[in-house]
């Protein structure tokens, strides 16, 4: 009886022991399968990875702007060129003894210029005698600012786009007889240069 129960136990224990090993040997398969699997098969991150390092870089498609030239010597488009914000006009240029009952010192003479002025700029140019100077050509020439202005200059503004024709009176050297007239602006800026006026 007691030999029939060991043989029983000793067989249970031999099932039990392979059951285990069984177990066992089924769960390391498992794991290497596994682990196989895992080492052949590329992840989506892996893919991403891979297919990044074969686009070329994104650099290669930028391409460089080309520059622009400006040209820097032409004013803006609401702007006029400084030596062109006054068109002058000599209309007439004449040496006189006298303006209107005044007679210059001894040595000196009257330069009465008849002159159209035009307003090239976007702006109203305000003016004064002091607008308007002459500067006498020759040995110790010199610059005199103007003595007197015609009622048609009285205004003392040249709108806009427009123009103004009068007289402009200077106190001369009676001896000279070549000389530059120049339109100054507010800000002592010489906008208009008139050369070899020659009075008759």
């Amino acid at each position: 009886m007691i030999y029939i129960i060991m043989k029983k136990s000793g067989i249970i224990v031999i099932c039990i022991v392979l059951l285990i090993s069984g177990v066992l040997i089924s769960g390391c398969t498992s794991t290497n399968t596994t682990n196989a699997v895992a080492q052949t098969t590329p992840t989506p991150a892996e893919s991403t990875a891979t297919s990044v390092t074969q686009t070329p870089p994104a650099t290669s498609l930028v391409t460089t702007p080309v520059p622009t030239t400006v040209q820097a010597n032409l004013a803006s488009a609401n702007q006029t060129p400084a030596d062109k914000v006054m068109g002058v006009t000599i209309n007439s240029a004449k040496k006189e003894t006298n303006w209107e009952g005044s007679f210059p010192p001894k040595g000196d003479a009257v330069l009465v210029l008849d002159v159209t002025l035009k307003n090239n700029d976007t702006n109203d140019f305000a003016f004064s005698k002091n607008s308007f100077q002459i500067i006498r050509y020759g040995y110790g020439g010199s610059s005199h600012g103007a003595s007197f202005l015609s009622s048609d200059l009285n205004s003392g503004t040249i709108p806009a786009n427009s123009e103004l024709t009068g007289i402009i009176v200077f106190a001369v050297l009676d001896s000279a007889n070549m000389f530059k007239f120049t339109v100054v602006n507010s800000a002592g800026t010489v906008v208009s240069e008139t050369d070899n006026i020659s009075p008759s």
